[in-house]
């Protein structure tokens, strides 16, 4: 199963978010065939290309190879802030889509 977690940056406020993780395979299909794995995988690093890459926002990111990505923003910088929540809410969405369809393989948890 494939877990993932988004952080809510203030506990009164769940829909900003301050980073996410995912963690675990989903077990679909045999490792390179899976497309649950895929589509979680391609999704979350999009997610983090976006954050990084094309808004230069700040932020601690770590990557294993066993099915584990970790994304915290670094520090609070008003430039960028509503286009890496924008990211982080396009992400959440696309994940819950992917968890509805498959249920038994992704699971999504707001802290």
């Amino acid at each position: 199963m494939i877990e993932v977690s988004f952080f809510a940056h203030l506990p009164e406020c769940a829909r900003v978010w301050r980073g996410f993780v995912v963690s675990g395979h989903a077990g679909y299909d045999e490792p390179g065939r899976d497309i649950v794995c895929a589509a979680v995988s391609a999704v979350a690093q999009a997610a983090v290309l976006g954050i990084q890459e094309v808004v230069g926002y700040p932020a601690d990111v770590d990557v294993d190879d066993d099915g584990y990505l970790h994304i915290t923003l670094s520090k609070y910088q008003p430039d960028g802030f509503s286009e890496v929540q924008v990211l982080f809410q396009t992400a959440y969405a696309a994940l819950l889509e992917i968890a509805r369809e498959y249920p038994d393989r992704v699971s999504i948890n707001v802290e």
